[in-house]
């Protein structure tokens, strides 16, 4: 199902959390691979669930930067590249706060907060996506209002504007530096 909506989509890019997937789903991964794409991903280590990655058209240039997984948050940043142009992405996935995961959100402000200032120092235009599990568009939420003073205070805007969850939440974000824009024409 996920690869028939992929292939219908016919986007460069694909950004994906909660992958599930372990350094041994080589058969998966190739699957993932579909015709006149590629996959890259970055597995949750220790622990089933979470992980990243990206479907890319094999026409595109993907180098993985770094990868990895704070205590609220994993990451994967990687540089895609034309012949032109240059972008920054990093895929972001924060597990809600849950028995398995006992992280609450101040700690995942302070740690996205210090992610930032790195991000930031990147020369190419950033674009930031991602399963940010903060109710954005409540914006009576303390989560979510502190999560855009965050934002706004490092120049950073959010772009998604309806629902990206079944429950009517926007949890998925695409957010780039206020001077980038998310697309390309």
């Amino acid at each position: 199902m996920l690869v028939d909506y992929l292939c219908d989509l016919k986007a460069d890019l694909h950004a994906i959390t909660e992958t599930w997937l372990t350094e041994k789903d080589a058969a998966v991964r190739a699957e993932l691979a579909l015709d006149g794409y590629n996959f890259v991903d970055h597995p949750r280590v220790g622990r089933c669930g979470g992980g990243t990655g990206l479907i890319y058209r094999d026409t595109l240039r993907v180098q993985k930067v770094e990868a990895g997984e704070k205590e609220s948050f994993e990451f994967s940043e990687l540089v895609v590249s034309t012949v032109s142009h240059k972008l920054r992405l990093f895929i972001i996935y924060r597990p809600p706060y849950s028995d398995e995961h006992r992280v609450p959100t101040s700690v995942f402000f302070r740690e996205f907060s210090d992610y930032l200032e790195t991000v930031l120092l990147s020369r190419e235009p950033i674009l930031l996506t991602g399963d940010y599990n903060v109710h954005v568009d409540v914006t009576s939420d303390y989560d979510a209002m502190k999560f855009a003073d965050l934002l706004e205070s490092f120049g950073l805007v959010q772009h998604v504007t309806e629902p990206t969850h079944e429950d009517g939440h926007t949890l998925d974000l695409i957010i780039t530096r206020c001077s980038d824009s998310p697309t390309h024409s």
